[in-house]
């Protein structure tokens, strides 16, 4: 199995929460989908976040499903938004399963079923599909899909060998309070994941339009006026004319500090 975040995945029989807290997962990856024996409930969501256990979600019916093409996604993916409103997962995420040997004649539907989802939930939410490596493989290199969860059937050695990481990797039965579970590992920082991990702060241009303070986009972006000054200084070279009057303002003390800044300036800040 390969190393990463761990967490199992089980369909109508699930683990109690006791049991996956104390065989150490860290993730649940559960259903949405036509059968309500099946799915997650906002019960069982709520005890897992509870007891600190992310949640994974994953919809699936009918194991062919995507060759319904973009009208099946769109279905499916409205359901799975439903369910996942009533869970308390607005938001979260969503696998659709391709879970059959998929042949190449069937990716332009399978294309077609990631479009409709993605057309219902957005690309991050909608792209992210479940299955073996050849189909997985040729919706990423079509830029169909986001998030990959791969699994071992249907895909020889090539997960291993083929230099393409999944986000989610789906690995051998192991047994949790009694419950027989898939085993599965995450293995990017955000593989879908809820709660959702936090974004990582970016350094970025920020264009002032008259409405705020140097010490509002200081406060806003976590960090130090100071600090925004001497990071557009190093940044940019020298202030724009925007910023440099506002700072001599500033300095000669003819500008209040809560001032907006002119608009047309440029800062250089973290968010």
């Amino acid at each position: 199995m390969t190393r990463g975040v761990p967490g199992v995945d089980a369909a109508w029989n699930k683990p109690a929460v006791s049991a996956l807290k104390a065989a150490g997962e860290v993730f649940f990856a559960g259903y949405f989908s036509s059968d309500p024996t099946k799915n997650l409930t906002p019960a069982l969501v709520h005890d897992l976040l509870a007891a600190k256990i992310e949640v994974v979600a994953v919809w699936e019916y009918s194991a062919t499903a995507m060759r319904g093409g973009k009208a099946q996604g769109q279905r499916d993916a409205s359901n799975a938004e439903t369910q996942a409103k009533a869970c308390g997962l607005d938001g979260i995420p969503v696998y659709f399963a391709c879970d059959y040997d998929a042949p190449p004649g069937d990716q332009l539907a399978i294309s077609g079923y990631l479009d409709g989802c993605a057309s219902v939930l957005g690309d991050d939410r909608g792209r992210n599909i479940y299955g073996g490596y050849w189909p997985l493989s040729r919706a990423k290199a079509a830029g169909k899909a986001r998030r990959l969860w791969g699994t071992a059937a249907w895909s020889g050695n090539e997960w291993a060998t083929s230099g393409l990481i999944p986000d989610i990797m789906q690995g051998a039965l192991v047994t949790v309070g009694g419950v027989q579970c898939d085993l599965d590992a995450g293995l990017s920082a955000d593989f879908g994941q809820w709660p959702r991990p936090a974004k990582a702060a970016t350094w970025q241009a920020l264009v002032t339009d008259g409405t705020f303070s140097l010490e509002q986009a200081a406060l806003d972006c976590h960090m130090l006026p100071s600090s925004v000054l001497r990071h557009t200084a190093t940044h940019y070279g020298v202030y724009d004319a925007v910023i440099s009057d506002y700072v001599n303002g500033l300095a000669a003390g003819t500008i209040d500090p809560g001032a907006p800044i002119p608009d047309r300036g440029k800062l250089w800040v973290r968010k």
